[in-house]
């Protein structure tokens, strides 16, 4: 007679023969293509299958190749949205159906988002501590101080990567009263280089183009009296150099009446944003990179409301052509061809939140509303 035990263990034993020889029916080549489609969170589950398997998905090959399938597939994007008082993480493909599945992330409040690549972004909770970070594989690379430090001083950071030299940088820029600090870190080094004074002072945000990082551009130690830069800033990450880029033209009408003017990313496109006092906003495009005569206006967008100066530019494109945005205190989105916007939030926890970024930001003006929404690619790469 066969105990229950013995039976549990035959059936166990039966079961693994048959999925061993399931996986020897299957091509290698057609399990590793549907590894690649699968998301980071079960990759990192699925390394427990076999030795074979997690040497394939712990290999520098497969990061690269999962990477690159990952930037097309929306599935795998994830938006970074950071509002009082934690940061959320908000999946791209249902972000207007979503309801309770948005997960929130332990982070400070003083949390600052300066920008990501490769599904890793630089942040920093301290003005001269910049940090690397994961969300999907949970790593944190530390980064040490530059030597450069006052007190009185704005710290801006860009993050980005160089394929010339297959090294991830990070450039600090600190702005004394005097002067503009440039360095840059190399990862892959681990070291810090001064490079040459900035032409110009930059906005707090910059954005990852074309191998280079731009940054919103005015005249020196003047910039803080403005929302209007005059020109674009960009540095190589390969040769290191500086660059101007000049903004197009706003309509003639919409010139009169410019109160911001913000840079942004399209579709891997640099785009501008021009503000007006009647809460209408039209969106530039590049469409070959450095080329002034490439700008085209891409949308006009009515009856934008803009909440306490928070010129945020827009986020992400989807394929239907629809822009997602930051509408007064909503994350909406809008559709140029029908010219409406659609609410994001459904679930009645986004009037809470509503109110209770309001109240906080009332209370203290020192917090800004929303931080930087960042869109990112879940990857499984590692640094040097």
């Amino acid at each position: 007679m066969v105990t229950r035990e013995l039976k549990l263990v035959m059936e166990q034993q039966f079961s693994s023969e048959v999925q061993e020889e399931a996986r020897r029916d299957v091509p290698e080549e057609i399990v590793v293509e549907i590894l690649l489609r699968l998301p980071v969170k079960s990759l990192l589950r699925f390394k427990c299958v076999s030795k074979l398997w997690f040497s394939e998905i712990s290999s520098a090959q497969f990061a690269k190749a999962h990477l690159n399938v990952s930037t097309s597939l929306l599935s795998n994007c994830r938006l970074l949205y950071s509002v009082l008082p934690l940061p959320y993480v908000l999946p791209l493909p249902y972000i207007c159906s979503l309801d309770d599945q948005i997960t929130p992330i332990p982070l400070d409040r003083n949390f600052n988002n300066w920008g990501c690549c490769n599904g890793w972004i630089c942040c920093s909770t301290e003005p001269t501590k910049p940090r690397l970070w994961n969300p999907s594989t949970k790593k944190v690379r530390y980064i040490g101080r530059s030597g450069v430090y006052d007190e009185w001083s704005e710290t801006v950071y860009g993050f980005g990567y160089d394929e010339l030299t297959d090294d991830y940088k990070v450039v600090e820029i600190i702005e004394p009263r005097y002067s503009c600090s440039i360095s840059i870190f190399s990862v892959r080094r681990k070291w810090w280089k001064r490079l040459s004074e900035s032409p110009k002072s930059v906005g707090k945000y910059c954005y990852l183009v074309n191998g280079a990082l731009h940054w919103e551009a005015y005249p020196k130690h003047n910039w803080k009296r403005s929302n209007l830069p005059s020109s674009i800033l960009s540095i190589n990450l390969s040769t290191e150099a500086y660059q101007e880029l000049d903004f197009p033209q706003p309509e003639h009408q919409l010139s009169h009446e410019l109160i911001a003017t913000r840079i942004g990313v399209l579709k891997d496109c640099l785009c501008v944003c021009f503000y007006s006092s009647f809460n209408r906003v039209q969106v530039w495009m590049m469409k070959e990179y450095g080329m002034k005569e490439s700008w085209y206006k891409f949308a006009s967008i009515p009856h934008m409301l803009v909440r306490g100066r928070q010129f945020v530019p827009p986020i992400w494109l989807f394929e239907n052509g629809e822009i997602l945005l930051i509408h007064g205190y909503k994350l909406m989105t809008y559709n140029p061809s029908e010219g409406n916007f659609k609410r994001c939030f459904r679930s009645a926890d986004a009037e809470w939140w509503k109110c209770n970024i309001i109240d906080q930001y009332s209370r203290d003006s020192r917090h800004k509303l929303f931080k930087r929404p960042e869109c990112y690619v879940q990857s499984l790469i590692d640094l040097p």
